[in-house]
C-alpha cells in the first residue's frame, strides 16, 4: 500500500515514497516519536530500538513526547533515542509542550526524572518556562550518558 499518511506525519522526513511505497529514505533523523506509526492506516509500522535481528520495544510517544497516559513524557533514551543531539532536543521539546500544562496551587508544574542529556535540557527548559519543577538523578553526579562517556 502506497499510503502517503505516515511520509506527511514524519516531521523529521526520514520517510519518503519510492516506487509507490513509504520507505525509511533518512533513518539517521528518525527521533522515534511515533508520529508515523499513529497515522499508518494499516499499522504496518512498529518502532523498535536495537537491531534489525533484534529489536527491543520502545514507548510510544505522540509527536510532543507525551505517552498514551496522560501527562506523562519520555525524552531520550527511555523513548529509544539514545543520540545526545537528539535527547537534548527532546528534553527541550517535551518542556515546549508541558508549558502549557501548569499544575494547580503549590504542586510542581513537571518532575523531570533523571539528568542525563534529555533531563538536563528538560530541567533548562523548566527554568526557561518559569514552571515549578524538580530534577531527580540516581547517579551521584549529573550527566547521564554523558558523564560516563567514552564506556570503558
Amino acid at each position: 500500500m502506497g499510503s502517503d499518511a505516515c511520509t506527511k506525519a514524519c516531521p523529521e522526513q526520514a520517510l519518503g515514497i519510492v516506487n509507490g511505497k513509504a520507505y525509511l529514505v533518512n533513518p539517521t533523523v528518525c527521533i522515534g516519536h511515533g508520529a508515523c506509526a499513529a497515522t499508518c492506516p494499516v499499522e504496518a509500522i512498529t518502532l523498535v530500538f536495537g537491531t534489525e535481528r533484534r529489536g527491543i520495544d520502545i514507548p510510544y510517544v505522540k509527536p510532543t513526547f507525551e505517552t498514551n497516559v496522560s501527562g506523562i513524557y519520555i525524552a531520550g533514551e527511555l523513548g529509544g533515542m539514545g543520540l545526545i543531539r537528539k535527547a537534548t532536543e527532546q528534553g527541550c521539546q517535551a518542556m515546549e509542550a508541558i508549558a502549557g500544562h501548569r499544575a494547580d496551587g503549590g504542586r510542581f508544574d513537571v518532575v523531570i526524572v533523571g539528568a542525563g542529556p534529555a533531563g538536563l535540557s528538560a530541567t533548562l527548559g523548566a527554568m526557561a518556562h518559569q514552571l515549578r519543577f524538580v530534577t531527580l538523578e540516581q547517579e551521584e553526579s549529573f550527566g547521564g550518558t554523558v558523564y560516563h562517556y567514552p564506556p570503558r
